[in-house]
């Protein structure tokens, strides 16, 4: 099976002798198997495929797979107690993609505010346009 790459996912090349390591910054194409990458120490962005790329776990996901494992600790998140592989994850999932959607409505909000007085507008797609302040 692939893998499959999230915005942010610590990569690496799977070739032993490439030292890259970068950060996996756009999935868009992926019934090409194509990510773009922003290795360390590059200026631009590589088009890469994922088949040459494999996931650097992450120092904290690491851990939190070590505390889900254990069977005599108990993992409260929220109002759930007990939680463990996958339902962690799921857990943790959701509670992400809340303040991902809360920030959002935030921004919307500000945006829309920005139109009310005039410095913005709200594109026919949903983007706003911001206008250069008059000097």
């Amino acid at each position: 099976m692939t893998q499959q790459f999230k915005f942010g996912d610590r990569v690496r090349y799977k070739s032993p002798e490439s030292k890259l390591r970068g950060f996996v910054a756009s999935t868009r194409n992926r019934g090409q198997k194509k990510i773009i990458v922003a290795f360390e120490g590059e200026d631009w962005l590589h088009h890469c495929s994922s088949d040459n790329l494999e996931l650097i776990p992450h120092p904290d996901t690491e851990r939190l797979d070590w505390l889900a494992a254990q069977d005599d600790i108990d993992i409260t998140l929220g109002d759930v107690i007990n939680l463990k592989l996958p339902e962690l994850r799921s857990a943790i999932d959701v509670a992400m993609q809340a303040c991902i959607a809360a920030v959002a409505i935030k921004f919307a909000a500000h945006f829309e505010e920005m139109v009310a007085r005039g410095e913005a507008e709200r594109l026919p797609d949903g983007r706003y346009r911001i206008f250069e302040k008059a000097t």
